[in-house]
């Protein structure tokens, strides 16, 4: 059933004269044409989720890497001291590992949809399918830790400005 809803699928994006015996045909039942076009609009919308949310994190990351820099700019006629450099580069190498991920997931997406879509060997769609959740986790962490080093650094450097206000008063 789920390979032929795979070409039927097919069959409608590409609405092609030729038609499979599983697929629904014009005259088929109401309820497989409402099978189909369920199954359809919900691989679309899963599909456009996981895509936005890589997306977003990509932003993100992205926005806070220049937000970093633009820091790190701001703050080079005062030194810091080494465990806030440290957090900084954690925080930076993270975010691009995490920009880096989604561009390759991006990449690899197209390639494992072909895959199912033409009925590609199972051990070639579970190849696809375990690289893709490797670089998706990956991606979360590599972006957990990058938030994690951000916030950390933002914290110490606001409380070792605070130190040097009152020190100095």
């Amino acid at each position: 059933m789920k390979n032929s809803i795979k070409f039927c699928l097919l069959e409608v994006s590409e609405n092609t004269s030729s038609h499979r015996e599983d697929c629904p045909k014009q005259g088929s039942s109401i309820d497989e044409q409402k099978h189909l076009a369920w199954f359809e609009q919900g691989i679309s919308a899963w599909l456009q989720t996981k895509m936005e949310h890589d997306k977003t994190m990509l932003t993100i990351s992205s926005i806070l890497v220049g937000f970093i820099a633009t820091i790190y700019a701001a703050l080079i006629k005062n030194p810091m001291n080494h465990f806030q450099f440290t957090i900084m580069l954690i925080s930076i190498i993270s975010f691009v590992v995490c920009m880096i991920t989604n561009a390759m997931i991006f990449n690899r997406n197209a390639d494992y949809l072909k895959a199912c879509l033409f009925e590609a060997d199972d051990s070639d769609i579970d190849t696809y399918e375990k690289k893709l959740s490797n670089f998706d986790s990956i991606s979360k962490w590599s972006f957990i830790i990058g938030i994690s080093a951000f916030v950390t650094f933002i914290f110490f450097l606001g409380f070792c400005s605070i130190q040097v206000k009152c020190l100095s008063t």
